[in-house]
């Protein structure tokens, strides 16, 4: 019977050691499978975003190429062309091509002659457009010491090579002009080795028809479509997204893919998914020698099972342990914590609240925490709420300032929480307390930077507007007169076309007096700072009106009032930016300008009848606007104020600004 017995324990003892292990193998698994899959995700979002910013870095460059070939004369020649090129370490070239695709012009003489063929540019357009096309890529530094590469022709891995653009720019007077820009690839192939270590990953830019144009990697050659079916694949149901493929000499990638928002061109982004394991390789063998120990010393206390005494003893030890680290924990937390009774006296603290009141813990048990750091800078009815939220079993949260042993006073962001026992008594309170002191401070600092930008800005552009006019209008005044000193002297009828002439170059003369007069106001208006925020609004509204042919009606109440300069300023910017978002976008007919000087807060609101548009989509990639939205919430936030924006479909928009001022009267 008693072998019996001792069977049936050590059969159970031996059951219950199989199922504690396999339980931990099995645990041990899926653990360290989830942190695999959790790192592999983490290395997809990693090339995700910069797919993203590698989008926009690209999106943003192309831009500016789009402005400067729809900025160039398409018959300036070489002067023009170098002019353009002075600030632009994206392009190597410019040029000029005749209806035959041959160059005729270009900041490069060597290139002319070469001939272009405007098939190979995508998108292909039935009839002349003023778009950007992306050409194949060339090998070489520039068009006339290079070629086109194709798939069966690619250029050399690691050469020069080129990505020729084409714009097709039509002009009132000559017709349609074509430029050509040669892109320099190692621009941006400098920005991607900059961002992205090629040891961790690739950067490729495609054609839309799977055409390499460049890689951060030197032994792909661009013109060639390695890899591209599987990408295009997937770019056949989402402009962006991300996979995981093997290449052809064994390793695996995790490609991320973003197509641009305005140009035929695809980033895709392939980081090595080895070099993305490493750091779980590391976890993974740590956790299974943490887990291997675990499990070989759980085995061994299972083995004293069977004596009674010695497992309570560990099992008693176990609890003292875990009791000691838990206490070792709240001694060692960086923030400050004091354990109450119901009545506030202080049972324990951590040594992080002796170092930031100064007291000792034996000076701070048995007393309340008022006595000890009440600072007297609260009224009695903040209190007095603190112990309403508490008594009632709710978690209290706000900040105070405090009183050290010193005198000197500090502001901490506090918890309090009250413990209850099982009856659901409040039986102690735990308070958790964090001193933001620096923080605060540092908050208050960049309000004050921010303000500043703001004052410096508005500073510049009213020394900018100065300087533009007082340089310019006296030259011009002065080429006027000469001119007028010179017909005066010419016979009648003496040169009908050089009259004309002179004719033609007093109306220059004096549309860029007007240009620089509108340019002027627009920086600074001189009306803004002598006359004030209603009469400087009334001008540019009187110009917009012209400019635009939008009807605005400006309705302001005690226009006497002034305000600060700089809120002055700020207004008089946001009215620009709304009513500048209101031409480009609303197709509006109409615009109210309501400006209430009197009222505390002061109120400013533009509401126009346009189409209005969903605010749930500002910001993405499908809608337009949001910059200028957002600038005028960022000026508002500057100022201390509050931006709100309410807009419909179909129903029009209306921005309103409110911003006290009762400390900032002008």
């Amino acid at each position: 019977m008693r072998l019996k017995r001792g069977f049936r324990r050590r059969a159970g003892f031996l059951l219950m050691t199989v199922i504690v292990t396999i339980s931990a193998i099995v645990a041990t698994a899926y653990t360290l499978w989830r942190l695999r899959a959790e790192a592999i995700d983490r290395h997809f979002d990693e090339a995700s975003m910069y797919a993203r910013a590698f989008e926009d870095h690209l999106t943003q460059s192309f831009n500016v190429i789009d402005l400067t070939l729809a900025n160039v004369n398409g018959q300036g020649g070489e002067v023009a062309f170098a002019a353009a090129l002075r600030h632009a370490p994206y392009l190597r070239s410019l040029a000029l091509l005749d209806m035959n695709g041959s160059i005729v012009a270009s900041s490069d003489p060597r290139n002319v002659g070469v001939r272009i063929v405007r098939r190979d540019f995508l998108p292909p357009t039935p009839a002349r457009r003023e778009v950007l096309r992306a050409g194949l890529p060339w090998g070489g530094r520039d068009f006339h010491e290079g070629r086109s590469a194709t798939p069966e022709q690619p250029a050399a891995p690691e050469g020069l090579s080129l990505i020729p653009i084409l714009r097709d720019i039509e002009s009132v007077h000559d017709g349609w002009a074509t430029l050509l820009a040669s892109v320099n690839t190692d621009y941006f192939l400098n920005y991607y080795g900059r961002s992205l270590s090629p040891e961790v990953g690739v950067v490729e830019l495609l054609r839309y028809d799977g055409i390499l144009l460049l890689s951060s990697d030197v032994t792909r050659q661009p013109g060639t479509r390695n890899n591209s079916d599987i990408l295009f694949g997937r770019m056949a149901k989402a402009d962006f997204g991300r996979f995981e493929y093997q290449l052809g000499d064994g390793r695996t990638v995790l490609t991320a893919y973003r197509a641009s928002r305005a140009y035929p061109f695809i980033i895709a982004v392939h980081l090595d998914k080895e070099y993305g394991l490493t750091a779980w390789r590391g976890e993974a063998t740590r956790t299974l020698a943490v887990v291997s120990t675990v499990l070989l010393a759980a085995l061994a206390l299972a083995g004293l099972y069977f004596v009674r005494i010695e497992h309570a003893a560990r099992q008693h030890d176990a609890d003292v342990e875990q009791l000691r680290l838990r206490g070792a924990a709240l001694e060692a937390t960086a923030n400050s914590i004091i354990i109450t009774d119901r009545k506030g006296a202080i049972e324990w603290a951590n040594p992080a609240f002796c170092a930031l009141s100064g007291y000792t813990l034996q000076e701070a048990l048995g007393r309340n925490p008022r006595e000890l750091v009440k600072s007297g800078r609260h009224s009695g009815e903040g209190y007095q709420d603190l112990w309403r939220t508490i008594l009632a079993g709710e978690v209290w949260r706000g900040e105070l300032i405090n009183r050290r042993k010193d005198g000197s006073h500090y502001l901490e962001d506090q918890t309090i929480t009250p413990v209850k026992d099982d009856t659901g008594a409040i039986r102690h309170f735990i308070a958790v307390k964090q001193d933001i002191t620096e923080r605060k401070q540092g908050e208050k600092r960049m309000e004050e930077l921010s303000r500043h930008l703001v004052v410096v800005q508005e500073s510049a552009r009213r020394r900018l507007s100065g300087e533009l006019h007082d340089r310019t209008s006296p030259n011009l005044a002065a080429i006027g007169v000469n001119l007028d000193i010179i017909t005066a002297t010419m016979l009648e009828g003496q040169s009908p076309k050089l009259t004309e002439r002179i004719a033609d170059v007093r109306a220059l003369i004096e549309d860029t007096t007007a240009s620089i007069r509108e340019i002027c106001s627009d920086l600074r208006p001189p009306v803004l700072d002598y006359a004030g925020l209603p009469a400087a609004l009334e001008s540019y509204v009187k110009q917009f009106q012209r400019r635009t042919g939008i009807a605005v009606r400006l309705d302001c109440a005690h226009s006497a009032v002034r305000l600060a300069p700089s809120l002055e300023s700020m207004l008089f910017r946001i009215v620009q930016e709304a009513l500048t978002n209101c031409a480009k976008h609303s197709r509006a007919r109409s615009i109210l300008v309501l400006l209430k000087l009197d009222s505390q807060p002061v109120v400013l609101s533009v509401s126009d009848d346009g189409i209005g548009f969903d605010p749930d989509l500002l910001g993405k990639t499908t809608h337009t606007g949001g910059l200028g939205i957002l600038t005028m919430r960022e000026m508002t936030e500057f100022s201390g104020g509050r931006f709100t924006l309410a807009s419909t479909p179909g129903a029009g928009s209306c921005i309103e600004v409110q911003i006290d001022t009762q400390e900032e009267r002008g």
